[in-house]
């Protein structure tokens, strides 16, 4: 993990595109348009993602095609839009950029170039002395950019040339065709060990404030309390309220676990399994959404779904606010849930508890374990419980043992 404060910058070079151009669905390789050479303070870079935060690149110098690095006066550069003073510092670095590419543009033959407005910074290369990381626009949000490293460029001559940098893109654009799914929105993520879930459950002896740790806690987040991890932007916060319909599946040992059935806003319904024979932090689990079933054909449904018998049990309210995170260094995104479920038609019985599970992975790269940052995320959690005064057990409590343990007490 390469991490450097204000006072320590990073040398970087941003290529600025026209978005047609660098987008299109083209075999050959498209030289940016214009390159900035400057500082990023507080950028945090990893191994797997660079995040990069408001307002804090400064802009030295101007490479451009067949041209010498122009020295300028230094400027303030911002691509973001989403808060007014966002909007007021790129207004402000493309005005002053487009001054200098006019005057860059003076003499060319041919047409005009674009406007600094349409340029857009899909890459950026971190140099890092003897050699540089090559890093793909991913994501936007109001905290900041992210970006995904795909490739390492070995380089000993300073200072880098426009042509250097443009050929060090060329010569990894077959890996990044090879991977351009990877670009589409919200079809970027893979899973280790697909099938299955892996969460840690911290059980509160009361019902705590959740709103207020929620917000709380993502707050540490932005601010970089934990050291590697940024928000998982456009998913970082989060609100689920639903209704749980639970059939228990009681055997055969390989069908063993639960069925329940979400009613979802347009009337259809989700499906959540799990398959476990004992509480587990990894269990087997497939949630699949959008399903054509009516309400009253859900106990009749379940029969079609596995070979084992089946029970139905108490239905359970759920309110859960959710916090992401992603790792830099690997691409995996991690969740902390805080969550209140109540029986249906019940409300006494009261289960709330603190879920910390891996979610999903963003990366070119090959899939890492996940248990290293787990088990570092589940720590934090712990300790941040604490530092509230918010009594909790680490077991393995579950949502069938809530629902079941209803039933069983109604029966009796």
């Amino acid at each position: 993990m390469h991490t450097r404060d204000g006072n320590d910058p990073h040398d970087v070079f941003i290529y600025l595109f026209e978005p047609g151009e660098h987008l299109a669905p083209k075999d050959e390789h498209s030289p940016p348009s214009l390159i900035l050479k400057g500082q990023v303070e507080a950028m945090t870079v990893g191994e797997n993602g660079m995040f990069i935060r408001p307002g804090q690149i400064t802009v030295t110098d101007l490479l451009a095609p067949g041209k010498e690095a122009l020295a300028i006066d230094p400027f303030a550069y911002d691509f973001l839009y989403f808060s007014e003073e966002q909007r007021r510092v790129r207004l402000r670095s493309n005005e002053t950029l487009q001054g200098w590419m006019t005057m860059l543009q003076r003499d060319a033959a041919d047409k005009p170039g674009a406007a600094a407005a349409d340029l857009v910074p899909f890459i950026i290369l971190v140099d890092h002395g003897n050699r540089a990381s090559l890093y793909h626009f991913d994501e936007i949000g109001y905290a900041g950019g992210l970006y995904l490293r795909f490739s390492d460029h070995e380089s000993g001559e300073r200072p880098l040339r426009y042509s250097d940098l443009d050929a060090a893109l060329g010569e990894t654009r077959a890996r990044l065709l090879r991977r351009h799914e990877l670009f589409n929105d919200n079809s970027g993520f893979s899973r280790w060990q697909a099938e299955f879930e892996l969460e840690r459950k911290l059980t509160f002896a009361d019902i705590p404030d959740t709103w207020r740790l929620t917000q709380e806690l993502y707050q540490r987040i932005l601010s970089g309390s934990f050291p590697g991890f940024v928000p998982e932007l456009g998913m970082e916060f989060q609100v689920y309220d639903y209704e749980s319909h639970v059939f228990e599946v009681l055997g055969p040992p390989s069908e063993a676990g639960y069925i329940s059935f979400i009613p979802q806003s347009d009337g259809k319904m989700t499906i959540k399994r799990k398959w476990f024979v004992e509480n587990a932090e990894l269990r087997k689990e497939t949630i699949i959404g959008n399903q054509a079933i009516a309400f009253e054909d859900i106990e009749r449904h379940v029969k079609t779904m596995t070979s084992g018998g089946t029970r139905r049990l108490s239905a359970f309210r759920r309110k859960r606010f959710d916090v992401h995170m992603e790792s830099l260094k690997t691409g995996h995104i991690f969740g902390i849930y805080f969550d209140i479920c109540r029986i249906v038609g019940d409300e006494q019985p009261v289960m709330s508890q603190c879920e910390v599970e891996y979610c999903r992975s963003r990366t070119l790269f090959d899939l890492s374990d996940v248990y290293e940052e787990f088990e570092l995320i589940a720590a934090h959690a712990e300790a941040f419980l604490v530092e509230h005064g918010v009594r909790f057990e680490r077991n393995l409590y579950s949502k069938l043992d809530f629902v079941r343990g209803h039933f069983l007490t109604r029966a009796a």
